[in-house]
């Protein structure tokens, strides 16, 4: 049988394997573990850091947030920065010189509709949600609300969703785009991103911070996996998710409408979470509010939602 070149490389040379290019999709790969090994060794400086200016600042304030801070914490917010670190070098490894033609994305007019309707679709199915559980008695008002902290949720649900979205909506799902067809790239990055969300590490206290304590909570991030009903339950609802933001960015070819989702996803969780007391009543909800089947159910209505206002979109 005669084999045809042009079936395994690309126009720059590059191998191909079902449609994937092999080199671009091993750097985005070797970016990935290299956010995670970074990462877990800059948590301890960041958490030895975070406690030093408090102590020279003398700010109450801070301090009492930082003893109530668990070095898992910085665990995951060190594996964040990393990979914000980490994407302008693999831009430039990956030859993406425009950040938004390269990767796939266009000025989108409707941008701010856009926002404004994500944001609204994905807090409002979420708090019909709450309410549902608060009429069933799974969940249960709290009797004494944080109105100081819920007034800062709206900026730090839209500071997470602008930072996440920009990471892998925009230049992890758009790099990927450039190594495979657009299906397989929203998959990978939901998956990645599922993921990311997923690994946790465990809730045993840490009473020592040595250099070598991220690494050492690397074994237990994986953890979560081992057990079948949070697998089920709460891997796939974050995959869920992650398709949606997908789908919405690879039909809109923008940020917008990701981003106004992500943020409203955010804010109703953490809303839901400050207001309310939790039940585990499984299989419907698990020990988190994206745990379950009824926030399964919930993220696929916000999809058909999202599906129905793109139909027109070319």
């Amino acid at each position: 049988m005669r084999l045809r070149p042009e079936r395994y490389f690309d126009k720059a040379g590059e191998f191909l394997l079902n449609g994937v290019r092999l080199k671009a999709f091993a750097q985005v790969l070797l970016y990935l573990a290299a956010t995670v090994l970074i990462g877990a060794l800059l948590a301890p400086p960041f958490y030895w850091g975070a406690h030093d200016v408090a102590d020279h600042l003398h700010n109450t304030h801070l301090t009492a947030f930082l003893a109530k801070t668990t070095f898992p914490r910085f665990f995951d917010r060190a594996i964040m920065i990393t990979a914000l670190a980490l994407v302008w070098p693999l831009l430039r490894t990956v030859r993406i010189q425009n950040f938004g033609y390269d990767l796939g994305l266009v000025r989108d007019r409707r941008g701010f509709r856009r926002l404004v309707a994500g944001f609204l679709i994905a807090l409002l199915t979420l708090l019909i949600l709450g309410g549902i559980l608060i009429a069933a008695g799974v969940l249960r008002a709290r009797t004494h609300l944080p109105y100081e902290k819920l007034a800062w949720l709206p900026v730090t649900a839209f500071a997470v969703a602008i930072l996440e979205e920009i990471l892998f909506r925009g230049a992890l799902q758009g790099m990927a785009r450039k190594t495979a067809v657009d299906g397989f790239a929203m998959v990978t990055v939901a998956i990645f991103y599922a993921a990311v969300h997923f690994l946790k590490p465990g809730a045993a206290p840490i009473t020592e911070i040595h250099w070598w304590s991220g690494l050492a909570l690397l074994p237990d991030t994986v953890s979560q996996f081992r057990q079948p009903a949070l697998l089920l339950g709460g891997f796939t609802t974050l995959l869920a998710v992650g398709l949606v933001l997908g789908y919405a960015r690879d039909r809109t070819r923008s940020l917008w409408l990701p981003i106004g989702l992500h943020a409203g996803w955010v804010l109703g969780k953490m809303s839901l979470t400050d207001v309310t007391h939790q039940t585990i009543a499984w299989p419907w909800l698990g020990p988190d509010i994206l745990i379950g089947l009824a926030p399964l159910l919930t993220v696929l209505a916000a999809w058909a939602i999202v599906c129905f206002i793109l139909r027109n979109v070319e």
